[in-house]
């Protein structure tokens, strides 16, 4: 009874330390640090191999079934129904339109504008450089017929 009393997680006082009647522990002096650390390695890879969950269960596949023969051939191509297309109305049309653009993710002002800067710059980068060809073949051509 007296031992419910304390507090949890206070287990200091019940651990005793093993050491000879000489004061020295017999075991620890002799053991080599390296050794200790591969032993502590070990023993938490036991406990991480015992706090995981047991492996699943494997899954239990179906077999496919081999096809079976038809009881009647497929029909040929001209011997087909053709379903006819209903043509859309100009009402149904604008409906169908209204909704596909309610679908649409509409860019913000900022992010349009970074577009048109980056479209902007890159169609003077293209002029710029068709204007320094145009003027590197002209002065060829200029060179070439004088």
């Amino acid at each position: 009874m007296a031992d419910s009393k304390k507090p949890r997680g206070d287990d200091s006082s019940d651990r005793v330390s093993p050491s000879t009647p000489d004061g020295q522990d017999d075991e620890l002096s002799n053991v080599d640090p390296e050794n200790l650390s591969a032993d502590a390695e070990q023993a938490s890879q036991i406990e991480d191999a015992a706090d995981r969950p047991a492996k699943p269960k494997p899954v239990k596949r179906n077999q496919t079934v081999a096809p079976v023969k038809k009881t009647k051939p497929t029909r040929k191509q001209s011997e087909a129904t053709r379903t006819e297309h209903k043509r859309t109305t100009p009402v149904q049309f604008t409906k169908q339109a209204i909704g596909e653009l309610k679908k649409v993710v509409w860019p913000t002002a900022s992010t349009t504008r970074q577009y048109f800067i980056v479209v902007l710059i890159f169609v003077l980068f293209i002029m710029a450089f068709i204007a320094g060809l145009d003027a590197f073949f002209g002065w060829l051509l200029l060179l070439w017929l004088s």
